[in-house]
């Protein structure tokens, strides 16, 4: 019956199925031996490479769920399950057994990088032979292109919730990044499309930022202000007047795992700008903000003895959102109103 389950999940995840009862060898000819650079972590049958004693590591693996007869008939029939060892530069080579029984557990001797995937492909396995799935449920496997695990993960859990009358999801993260759902077929069939929908290439977005002061007619030295713009200004306080102090350009990705910060410098002060976008919607053109924070350092020299001070305003938003193609005032900080204006544009 094991055998079978894990003959199941082979097929589920695209792999071989391992032979049963006795097993074969292949009967290739194996290629001349060749020095391999250290670490090196690639091994095909019929390639044999020379790996330093020093850098073997000795790991275990203790499968929860399978049998670890099966999982070493199945590793077995995938990886090349013998190493070309020398103990010292130019001593002769003696072949160590790349893996196998140790009571319940799996020995494996290979280096870091060699013996990763190794470890990837026996957690995969040992985790999804917990049980066969029943007639009316499907076992759905999906490795990310372009997002996280985790950020896939996330977006998914609220869409499974919904499943089976709200009851909890078999949802699951492999330490390889493989995303493992177990569920109705037609909700699994439905995950999997959304899956596939989301995991694209984050859309390029331009975020031109322009620091603004509102002040009198007789004072709007700086920058000119676009139309649009003051005309927005001027409906959320009655300033006669606005100057641009300083404008600057951030190019990201609609989704940032670190807030981006931008600094803007105009006589007699500086300004920075900090934000994280988390998500953008194509089709609505809106950009989901989780954190927005700008901080207005402006300088005042009280008299010609007394030197400069540093004078600082704070405004933090905690989640907002814009629109491509507008421009949004983020918020308005001292005496003489500093205003923090973004416009969102898509790259092409």
């Amino acid at each position: 019956m094991k055998t079978e389950m894990l003959t199941l999940l082979l097929a589920t995840l695209g792999l071989p199925a391992a032979s049963h009862g006795q097993e074969s060898k292949s009967t290739e000819s194996k290629a001349p031996a060749q020095q391999a650079a250290p670490g090196q972590a690639e091994r095909h049958r019929g390639e044999e490479f020379f790996i330093l004693s020093s850098e073997l590591k000795l790991l275990t693996f203790r499968p929860e769920h399978a049998s670890t007869k099966d999982l070493l008939r199945v590793i077995d029939g995938l990886f090349e399950d013998q190493l070309t060892v020398l103990e010292r530069e130019g001593g002769k080579p003696r072949p160590v057994r790349r893996f196998q029984l140790f009571g319940n557990a799996i020995l494996i001797r290979d280096t870091s990088a060699g013996a990763k995937p190794l470890l990837e492909t026996l957690e995969q396995l040992d985790l999804e032979a917990r049980s066969v799935p029943a007639a009316d449920e499907s076992l759905v496997t999906y490795r990310p292109r372009f997002k996280s695990a985790q950020h896939l993960f996330e977006a998914v859990l609220p869409l499974t919730r919904q499943s089976a009358e709200n009851a909890p999801i078999d949802l699951t993260i492999t330490t390889g990044g493989l995303l493992v759902l177990r569920d109705r077929k037609e909700t699994a069939g439905r995950v999997l499309g959304f899956l596939k929908e989301i995991d694209r290439p984050d859309p390029q977005l331009m975020l031109i930022c322009q620091l603004i002061q509102g002040c009198s007619a007789e004072d709007s030295g700086g920058g000119k202000v676009a139309p649009e713009i003051e005309n927005e200004l001027k409906k959320m306080l009655p300033i006669p007047a606005f100057s641009t102090l300083a404008t600057g350009v951030i190019r990201c990705s609609s989704y940032s795992q670190q807030p981006l910060t931008l600094v803007l410098c105009y006589p007699g002060g500086s300004c920075e700008i900090s934000m994280q976008p988390e998500a953008f919607d194509a089709q609505t053109g809106l950009l989901t903000v989780g954190s927005c924070k700008f901080e207005v350092r402006g300088l005042t020299v009280p008299g010609p003895q007394a030197g400069v001070s540093s004078q600082s305003f704070n405004s933090v938003f905690t989640r907002l959102s814009m629109t491509a193609g507008r421009y949004t005032v983020l918020g308005a900080v001292g005496a003489d109103p500093y205003f923090m204006v973004v416009k969102v544009s898509v790259v092409e």
